[in-house]
C-alpha cells in the first residue's frame, strides 16, 4: 500500500471514534503504524465565523483569512511543515482537505491534576511557543487546552489550522501569549495558576511590548466573559493585566 491509498479513504484505516474537535480527528493504523488523520467538517465556514465572533470580544476586530474550509487546514500543513515536528506534531502529509500527521502518546492539558504537573506544562509550553515563534510560525489559537504532554517529545502544540491573518508578526505573537495566560483561567478556573501563567509570559522578551498594547483598559472583564469566562465584578483580570504590563 502507498500513502495514497490513507489519502483516498482514511476512514477504511480508522481505529477508533472522532476526538472532541471543532475538525474531524481521528486516528488510524496504516502500515502497521498509527497516524492521526484530520479533516474539515461540513459547515466549517460557520465555525470559523464563530471563532471570528469569540476573538471579536478578545482582541478587537480581526480578518479571517479563509474563503473556503479547506484554506484553514492548509495553512496548518504549511506550518507543521516548517516546524518539522519540533514542539509540534510532525507532518506526514498533506492532500486535499487531508491532513496526516504523526501519533502523539501522552497527555492533554485537561486531562492534567497535579497541580505541580500543570505549573511544569504551562513553563514548557510558553518556552515551546516562544522557539516557534522564532521559527517564524504563529500558533493562533494558543488555548492552553491546546498544549499536550508528548511521552517522547515532551510539551507539543496542536491548535495552528490558520483562521485569522497573522500580522503583523509583534502582534500575532503578542495574541498568541495573551490567549495562552487567560484561557488558563478558562480550563482550570483557578486564580493562582492563572496568575502563574501571566508570570511566566510576563518574561517573554520578545511579545511584551505587543502584549502591552493589548491588555489596555479597554480589555475589560466585560468584554472578555464570552471568550474566558473571567468574573464581571472582580481583581483577576485586573491583576493579570498588572502582572503583564509589569
Amino acid at each position: 500500500m502507498s500513502l495514497d491509498d490513507l489519502f483516498e479513504n482514511p476512514d477504511r484505516f480508522r481505529i477508533r471514534d472522532n476526538f472532541r474537535a471543532s475538525h474531524i480527528v481521528f486516528p488510524v493504523n496504516f502500515g502497521g503504524k498509527r497516524y492521526i488523520v484530520k479533516k474539515t467538517k461540513e459547515f466549517m465556514d460557520f465555525i470559523n465565523i464563530y471563532y471570528w465572533f469569540q476573538d471579536l470580544f478578545f482582541y478587537g476586530s480581526r480578518i479571517i483569512s479563509v474563503n473556503c474550509p479547506d484554506k484553514g487546514l492548509e495553512e496548518e500543513a504549511r506550518k507543521l511543515k516548517i516546524l518539522e515536528g519540533v514542539h509540534s506534531p510532525k507532518m506526514i502529509g498533506y492532500r486535499e482537505g487531508v491532513l496526516v500527521r504523526e501519533f502523539c502518546e501522552g497527555e492533554d492539558f485537561r486531562s492534567i491534576r497535579s497541580d505541580k504537573q500543570i505549573q511544569t506544562v504551562l513553563e514548557e509550553g510558553m518556552a515551546a511557543l516562544e522557539q516557534i515563534h522564532g521559527k517564524g510560525v504563529i500558533v493562533g489559537d494558543t488555548n492552553v487546552k491546546n498544549l499536550f504532554d508528548d511521552h517522547r517529545k515532551g510539551v507539543i502544540w496542536f491548535g495552528m489550522s490558520g483562521v485569522f491573518k497573522e500580522s503583523p508578526m509583534a502582534l500575532a505573537r503578542a495574541r498568541d501569549v495573551v490567549k495562552f495566560v487567560y484561557s488558563t483561567y478558562t480550563i482550570t478556573r483557578n486564580r493562582d495558576m492563572t496568575f502563574y501563567a501571566a508570570e511566566i509570559a510576563a518574561r517573554y522578551k520578545g511579545a511584551k511590548e505587543g502584549v502591552r498594547n493589548l491588555v489596555d483598559p479597554g480589555l475589560s472583564s466585560l468584554r472578555l466573559w464570552f471568550p474566558t469566562r473571567i468574573p464581571f465584578f472582580d481583581s483577576l483580570n485586573r491583576n493579570i493585566k498588572k502582572i503583564l504590563r509589569s
